[in-house]
């Protein structure tokens, strides 16, 4: 064990997590995407052991995913268009607001938007953003639909019910075929 003056001329981190199974992986990263200078401390290997095919992946794509419970509720999922932007990655985008949508406006809940970032030659899904209600619900879909590296075009071909605020993703979506098909 090290002494009180060797920890303390090391550097300083604002975050360590100590083990780095799948939970302190994924902790590591938001704390890391947040900004923080991170250490992990684990005798064994980052990430952990995982008994479930593609463990690791599936907790990289939700980490990906974040919700914030204000009023009105954010959700993001993926890439927006500053990280895009700055990986050069060639995208389309497309936004529809609440203000619009038919049972927003019956439930009197109609600030914010949902937006979509497909990739520009294929439609694949990078991103969403959704602010408006339940948007921590409705990101559900898309988290799905990204997983299986889904398309605007997949997203339109499955059902969404109408009255209801799960189909405001089909708008988007919709602008971006559009284009695509151009």
């Amino acid at each position: 064990m090290e002494s009180q003056s060797q920890v303390s001329t090391r550097k300083r981190h604002d975050v360590i997590v100590i083990g780095g199974g799948s939970a302190g992986y994924a902790a590591a990263r938001t704390a890391r995407d947040a900004g923080a200078d991170v250490a992990i401390v684990d005798q064994g290997p980052l990430g952990g052991f995982c008994i479930l095919r593609g463990c690791m992946p599936t907790k990289a794509i939700l980490r990906s995913a974040e919700v914030v419970f204000t009023d009105p509720q954010v959700a993001v999922l993926g890439l927006n268009e500053t990280c895009a932007k700055a990986g050069e990655i060639s995208y389309l985008t497309a936004s529809y607001p609440f203000v619009d949508h038919g049972k927003a406006l019956c439930l009197g809940a109609t600030q914010g938007f949902a937006k979509l970032l497909a990739a520009s030659q294929t439609g694949e899904i990078l991103g969403a953003q959704i602010v408006g209600p339940e948007a921590g619900e409705l990101i559900h879909e898309l988290i799905a639909v990204m997983y299986y590296h889904g398309t605007v075009a997949d997203l339109l071909r499955m059902p969404h019910y109408h009255p209801t605020l799960a189909e405001i993703v089909t708008y988007p979506a919709e602008s971006i075929v559009e284009r695509l098909g151009a």
